[in-house]
This record gives C-alpha cells, structure tokens and sequence, in this order.
C-alpha cells in the first residue's frame, strides 16, 4: 500500500497513487517535490524531480558528489555503499555481483573502493550474490599459434599485428581458425554500431537490432561460444553521448538515451553468462585488444574484463 501524503488516503501501489494524483490535478513532480523532497546526500542540494523511478533511486546530484561522498572514508559512505549493493541485489533480482562496466553507468562506487573497503567478492558474498569471478588475466601473454580469423562480413577491419585470415565466422567479428579455436570471439563495435545494436526500436517487421542481438548472444551460448562485445569508444563518453556534440551528431535522427542504451546493455550481462563488454579509447586500443583476449583463451570467462582494462592488464599503460 502506498499512503498519499496530501491527506492520508491509501492506494494499492504508485499507479493507483499517480491515477488519484491525476484526480486531484496534482502533477507528480508538485506531489513529490513538495511531500517528498530529496536532497543530494553531499552537498544537501536538492535533487530535481525528472520521472519518479530516477527520483526515488536518486542519492546525488552527480558523479563528482558520490565520489566526493565515498572519499570521505565516514562509516556512513561504507554503510551506503554496501547497502546500495543490497538493494540492487533486491530490486533487480539478481544472481551476480553487477561488472564494473555496470557499476561504471550507475550512480554507485566501483569495483576498486568496495576492494579498498572489505574486498568485492566477500561484500558481495555476504550480501547473497554469487561469486562469478575470481580470477584476474596472467600478466604474461600467451602465443597465437594460428591465424586470427576476420569474419567476411567485417566492414571495418581492425589492424591487427597478427596474422589473419578471412573466413566465415560463426558468430562475432573475430576469432581463431581451427584447431585453435577456443570458442571465444569478438563482437568489434563502433560507436553507431554500439548504439544502434542496442537500440529497440522496431521496425516494420517488428522486429529490432536489439532483439537480433539477443538471438545472436542465445545461438552463440547454445554451441558454448563466448562473445565479447568490444566497444571502439571510451564508455565515460558512450554513458554520456547525449551531451557529447559530435557523438551526438553522428547518431542523426535517431533519438535515444544513453540511460535506456545502458540499460539495455546491463539486461544483457543478467540474462547471458555467455557475454562481457569491453569499452577502449580507440582503434588501436581495440586491436590490441583482439590479440589479447584470443591470446587469453577459456581463461577470458573467468574475470570481469573491462575491470581488467582498466587495471592495465588488456592494453599495455603507455604512460
């Protein structure tokens, strides 16, 4: 039961709420704003009302407010942050910790800190997840003994210093020719096409790039296949496409945001334990990475690979 805060009559949940609310010609951002004011948990500011889902999960302002929060070292920031943990845990029903490429799209601490306080994996475990990742990728890189495959249908091939071959794959951009192939393959994505495969709209068919995505990661998971979808573009700047002019002019007309495209792409990691993203800066970083993660072998299913990048153990730290 949820209790209307004007005068104290009871309806069955927040449609019934909002339905009554429309009755009374009260429009949700007046209601909420007035009867259930949130404020930024750093700097007290209050928080703007956007819809009543992002409203009610909000805790800051921005980024730079929850790091500035977390910092602090306070019992309270570790309090909040394993309780944000539980929480999602809760309302997303799910089995597994959340990778750092999800943390990296929410309002929510990353892997790192929840190291520094207490350690991922045992936080996690506590709170009822199960533990998908333990590894971490060896520092030394193996030998490709064969050729690197290009898929034919690739129409932006990345220049990798390997030895390639192309060839019809059965899934994916890139992966290793028989007998060394070990069932892992990268799904190389530019900056549209990462947009466009997570977009869900239909189209006259009723059919979408999305729900194609989907089938491909399901047929790929039923022949044991891995795939990595492995993103050309940092994903600081892919989570914020919208505010990002020339990312945003090379989506045209296509009105989407990166909300509903994280989303999404979070939807996938739930639902498939056959499936990972990676985000890099650029091209290069991207073919570095191809080598890599083929080098790595059955070993690319056992960490959590953006976390990885971002320690260095993908792409050699140059700086």
């Amino acid at each position: 039961m949820v209790t209307c805060l004007i005068d104290n009559t009871d309806h069955e949940d927040l449609e019934a709420l909002h339905k009554y609310l429309r009755k009374l010609k009260v429009k949700q951002e007046e209601y909420y704003i007035k009867y259930l004011p949130r404020f930024d948990k750093w700097s007290g500011k209050q928080i703007p009302f956007t819809n009543v889902e992002r409203y009610l999960n909000t805790e800051f302002l921005h980024k730079n407010n929850l790091k500035a929060f977390v910092k602090t070292g306070s019992q309270e920031s570790k309090d909040w942050a394993i309780k944000w943990l539980e929480k999602r845990k809760q309302e997303k029903d799910l089995i597994y910790p959340p990778l750092q490429a999800e943390l990296r799209t929410l309002m929510a601490p990353t892997i790192p800190y929840y190291e520094y306080i207490g350690g991922y994996n045992k936080i996690c475990q506590s709170l009822g997840y199960q533990i998908k990742f333990n590894g971490a990728p060896s520092s030394d890189i193996q030998k490709i003994d064969g050729p690197i495959v290009v898929d034919t249908r690739e129409q932006a091939p990345l220049k990798i210093d390997h030895e390639t071959v192309s060839k019809s794959l059965v899934c994916g951009d890139y992966g290793l020719a028989e007998p060394y192939d070990k069932g892992i393959y990268i799904e190389r994505k530019s900056f549209t096409d990462f947009i466009n495969t997570l977009s869900d709209r239909e189209n006259k068919k009723g059919d979408s790039n999305f729900a194609r995505f989907n089938r491909e990661i399901e047929r790929a998971g039923e022949t044991g296949a891995y795939i990595v979808m492995l993103v050309e573009h940092s994903i600081s700047e892919c989570s914020a496409f919208d505010s990002i002019p020339f990312l945003r002019i090379q989506l045209g007309k296509l009105k989407v945001t990166p909300d509903h495209i994280f989303y999404n792409l979070r939807s996938l990691i739930k639902k498939y334990n056959n499936f990972q993203p990676l985000f890099v800066k650029n091209r290069n970083e991207a073919a570095e990475a191809v080598v890599k993660l083929l080098a790595m072998g059955d070993a690319v299913k056992e960490f959590d690979i953006h976390l990885a990048y971002e320690q260095g153990k993908i792409i050699k730290n140059e700086e």
